[in-house]
């Protein structure tokens, strides 16, 4: 991601709203949400503690962007989740993984 786009910034914004860009997440944390009911919905519901967006109803092979919450809705990190279907893919911020992995496994998620 450069930090200056050769036809500068707004260009680059409206280029994205009118056709599409892309984002290359590679490089960030990756983990998968599965649960040991093996119901996608038990691990979304869990989810849904953490995080600032339905989680549930979020369709198979789509995704959504989100933020994690504190328990007061102060905002820890931002991430996207995906519904594979069987299981949740997370996407979160390179810089703070191992932090999110932590937040993951509060006791307001439990173990999933």
């Amino acid at each position: 991601m450069p930090v200056q786009y050769a036809a500068g910034v707004l260009k680059e914004h409206q280029h994205t709203r009118s056709a599409a860009g892309l984002f290359d997440v590679s490089h960030m944390g990756q983990t998968m949400l599965r649960p040991r009911s093996e119901r996608v919905e038990d691990a979304a519901q869990a989810l849904e503690r953490l995080v600032a967006a339905d989680i549930v109803a979020l369709s198979p092979g789509r995704q959504r962007y989100t933020v994690f919450t504190t328990e007061t809705g102060g905002i820890i990190d931002d991430l996207m989740v995906a519904n594979f279907g069987d299981h949740l893919f997370l996407i979160v911020n390179a810089a703070c993984k191992a932090g999110d992995i932590v937040h993951l496994r509060t006791p307001a998620v439990g173990r999933l």
